[in-house]
């Protein structure tokens, strides 16, 4: 179920196996909670999974936390599976929850990537990113773009973090191999 209101979002997601546990996952996208003072995460949300001997709850997972963790997973697998092994130079678009949570998790499966270029519209978290992740990098370069089509045509490989609902991507900006 996906219902939209303005630029908002509720998204709910059911799942059962019969004779298995049951799941069902609802969040809801606010982007405009970030530009709040003070800000305000932008998704928010619960998952409950249900016994599957008698239907009762099971557990109450964090919405917002599970959705980060498997886009993030799911970042990683098509980069083990599609990026290129050599891959040195990694740009993440966008400077949010999730953008500061897939350079690691890329790294883990590319490990061969050397520098981590963050750009975002407001390049002020762009840089403010960059310089939280340093440190947890092991030693890898990590800068924040100014602009984005140079950022592009560097990189081995990119991965977008944004809520834009317009391509901010140019395929004719992507050099040839990126992923």
């Amino acid at each position: 179920l996906l219902m939209q209101d303005g630029g908002n979002a509720w998204l709910t997601r059911a799942a059962w196996v019969p004779g298995g546990a049951g799941g069902l996952k609802s969040v809801m996208v606010f982007p405009g909670n970030a530009a709040k003072d003070p800000p305000k995460p932008s998704v928010n949300g619960a998952f409950l999974l249900f016994d599957a001997e008698s239907g009762e709850v099971a557990a109450v997972l964090d919405g917002a936390a599970l959705t980060t963790w498997k886009t993030v997973a799911d970042s990683a697998l098509g980069a083990r599976l599609l990026a290129r092994e050599a891959a040195r130079e990694l740009l993440i678009v966008g400077a949010g929850t999730i953008a500061a949570r897939l350079p690691e998790a890329w790294i883990a499966v590319r490990p061969g990537i050397e520098r981590v270029t963050i750009w975002n519209r407001a390049p002020a978290r762009a840089e403010a990113l960059a310089a939280t992740l340093a440190p947890a990098l092991g030693g890898r370069e990590v800068r924040a773009a100014e602009a984005l089509e140079p950022a592009v045509r560097a990189a081995d490989a990119i991965s977008c973090a944004t809520m834009a609902v317009e391509p901010v991507i140019r395929g004719d900006w992507l050099k040839p191999g990126a992923h």
